[in-house]
């Protein structure tokens, strides 16, 4: 299965010293069984993945849905590193805020590509870097 050999994969790269990031994606869509992001984000963890990112590429995430996934993944046991130190959180702006609250240390914020928002998403992603930085927060930015 896809997630075996995404497991394998960080194994085998840790194993050369590569540091490893990877993405959930999926994890906030409609249908989405909570305990399968549990179960990936556990399996690529205890691999020894460095950081990883639950995505919400569409923006469908409130604040209460990432609060509680993100609250969920926070506290699980998991081999090496505390998810504290490896969890991040790629969606909207508002999302990125209420991961900052529960601790999350990794954000990608995605731009739209059409021209009228891309420009909103790129100064809004500014802002938002701007007050992640200040929070001492480390922030990289992705075009979907």
């Amino acid at each position: 299965d896809a997630l075996g050999e995404a497991v394998e994969l960080i194994k085998a790269s840790r194993g050369m010293g590569m540091q490893v990031k990877a993405c959930v994606h999926g994890a906030f869509d409609d249908g989405c069984d909570p305990f399968d992001v549990e179960d990936c984000v556990l399996a690529v963890a205890d691999a020894g993945t460095d950081v990883i990112v639950v995505v919400d590429r569409e923006g469908k995430a409130d604040d209460f849905d990432v609060i509680e996934r993100l609250e969920t993944l926070l506290g699980m046991d998991v081999a090496g590193e505390s998810m504290m130190e490896r969890l991040g959180f790629c969606g909207t702006e508002e999302g990125c805020l209420a991961a900052a609250k529960l601790g999350a240390t990794h954000f990608e914020t995605v731009t739209l590509r059409g021209k009228a928002d891309a420009y909103r998403g790129a100064s809004a992603s500014g802002e938002l870097a701007k007050r992640l930085k200040e929070q001492g927060k480390t922030v990289s930015f992705e075009d979907a």
